[in-house]
Parts: structure tokens; sequence; C-alpha cells
């Protein structure tokens, strides 16, 4: 839907969108339609990330519980952002990706925890981390 794209597309010099569901594209392209620094590839992660030639500062992330997986922490590392911020619905797989991002030069600078399903088990996160 490009949520977070929406706030940050005004501080951007550029903002690269990167999304599975056909629906959300319609919907980000629909809701960022007056921005100019845009570019949306509709694809998994993990198959574009390391063939958009660019240069982030920033890489924001929300996988689905799955978490994003190894191809797409080591295509994250890659690209060489200076900051990650990586939004997650699951613990087990941000701890498993946070692991691998660890391996790769990434330091987990600021955790929140979100309670948004009391008396369950799901916890949101929002965890942020720099390249070092």
């Amino acid at each position: 839907m490009g949520l977070f794209s929406a706030f940050l597309a005004s501080k951007a010099k550029q903002l690269v969108g990167i999304e599975l569901s056909s629906e959300a594209c319609d919907d980000f392209t629909n809701n960022l339609d007056d921005f100019e620094n845009m570019s949306l590839y509709e694809a998994p992660l993990e198959d574009v990330l390391c063939s958009i030639k660019f240069n982030p500062d920033v890489i924001v992330v929300d996988p689905s519980r799955e978490g994003l997986g190894r191809k797409t922490v080591d295509g994250i590392s890659s690209q060489g952002a200076s900051h990650l911020i990586y939004v997650s619905c699951d613990p087990a797989t941000l701890a498993r990706d946070a692991k691998r991002l660890a391996s790769r030069g990434y330091t987990l600078v600021k955790i929140a925890l979100f309670d948004k399903f009391p008396q369950t088990f799901h916890i949101e996160s929002i965890s942020y981390w720099v390249n070092t």
C-alpha cells in the first residue's frame, strides 16, 4: 500500500518500493501518485534487490511471518545501506534474521515491541540497525 513510503517519500531523494502483492502495488501507485521520486517493483524482494542499481542510505523492510530469509538478508547487506528498519511480526524469524544481519556487519541499536494482540503470543516489533 505504500504505508511507510507515504511518510518517507517527501524526505527521500529517491524511494524504491518492492512489493509482492499486485493489490498492494495498485494501492501504492494510487496513494503515492503525486511523487516523482518513486520506483515500484512488483516481485519478491529477494528476486530483485540485487538487480536494482541504487545506493540506499536506509532500507525499510516489513516481511511476512516467514521473515526475510537468507537470500534477502544477503541482498540487503550487499546494498550497503547504513541504516535498516526491520518491522517484524514474528520474534522467532526476527531472531533468525538478526543473527545473519549481525554476521553481515549490522548492529542492533534499538528495538521497540508492540503487543497489538493482547493475551496471544503475537508480538510486533520495529528494530533499528546500523551497518558498522
